[in-house]
Order: structure tokens, then sequence, then C-alpha cells
């Protein structure tokens, strides 16, 4: 059934637009939030809750539009992306630190 192909398709290509949308945002965040002193995990945390919050709010918001609907589902998939993101942009981060501590040791700073 052809209309049950092109369906199929449809929901595949929103919910991966999502995800490549929530995942930028995620990292979208956690390299703003990065730019601050505070411990990895709550840096990391505060990036993740941003984000999720985030997709909680678009889920509420599509709960008031024809048509549309508020799932869960959605808010975890979007949340699963953002927080992929973040934990590489807080990986990244890391490394960096660490490599400029080891240059300002080795009086490279």
């Amino acid at each position: 059934d052809q209309e049950r192909i092109v369906a199929e398709y449809q929901h595949l290509a929103r919910k991966s637009a999502h995800s490549i949308l929530y995942f930028v945002l995620g990292g979208l965040v956690a390299a703003t939030i990065g730019t601050f002193e505070m411990n990895p995990w709550v840096r990391i945390a505060a990036a993740e809750g941003i984000a999720a919050l985030y997709a909680v709010s678009d889920e509420f918001h599509q709960h008031f539009i024809g048509g549309r609907s508020a799932q869960l589902s959605d808010v975890l998939l979007d949340s699963a992306a953002a927080l992929l993101s973040v934990l590489i942009v807080a990986a990244f981060l890391a490394m960096r630190r660490r490599r400029r501590r080891r240059r300002e040791a080795l009086g490279h700073g």
C-alpha cells in the first residue's frame, strides 16, 4: 500500500529531523555552558537539562496545535539526541583542557 509506505517515510523523516535538530541544540548549549568554570558533571547536567526542558516545552506547545499531539516518546528521543551531543562536546572540552594544562606544565603556555 503506497500511502502506508509514504506515511512511514514521512514519520521517519520527521523523527530524524527532530533528532538532528536536538543534537545540534545539545551541542550548542554544551559549548556555551562549557565557557563557564564549573564541575564538568554539573555542566553536562545543565546542558542536558536545558535541552530536555526545551523538548518538553516543544511537545507542550504541540498539544495545542490542531493535527499535532504531545508525545513522551518524542521528548525522550529529542533528549537522547541532545545528550549524545552534550557528551561529545563535554569530551572534546575535557581533552582540550587537558592538553592546555599539559602545555602550561611544560612551559609552552
